[in-house]
């Protein structure tokens, strides 16, 4: 592999999330004030609000920073958002899945062990094992 992949997240996604967080922060804020006499509804509004406008700034803070998700070259993948460099000789074997004519690569660590010190990849490696997949898995949907 001569060329190095690098893959950032959609401008049009964010901007939609960012469209769509803002708008259930507003109603759940809105809910909040009109339902008045029930306590616990408000307390619930209110937490939503804060959620999905958290998520709202989360969305505003990526669209404007467009920062690399992935880099995958000759010497393996690096996820520049996490530090976290893995070279292609941690993988022990890779497969092509599919879920819904959507297609992924599972990769599986030859030593997870090896890289449990970092919190996000093991957790990570818990939920794609959890869905019947490898440690590691990519989705080159729309790229």
């Amino acid at each position: 592999m001569a060329e190095r992949f690098v893959a950032r997240a959609s401008r049009a996604r964010l901007a939609m999330m960012l469209a769509g967080a803002s708008l259930l922060a507003a109603v759940s804020g809105w809910s909040a004030l009109t339902r008045a006499d029930n306590l616990v509804w408000q307390v619930f509004c209110w937490g939503v609000m804060l959620l999905f406008g958290y998520c709202a700034l989360l969305a505003l803070l990526a669209l404007f920073q467009n920062r690399p998700q992935l880099e995958i070259d000759a010497e393996g993948m690096v996820w520049p958002c996490w530090q976290l460099s893995l070279p292609w000789s941690a993988f022990a074997r890779g497969e092509q899945q599919e879920v819904k004519r959507t297609k992924l690569l599972s990769l599986w660590l030859a030593d997870p062990a090896a890289h449990q010190h970092d919190k996000r990849l093991r957790g990570a490696i818990k939920s794609n094992h959890a869905l019947g997949r490898g440690d590691v898995v990519i989705c080159m949907a729309q790229t």
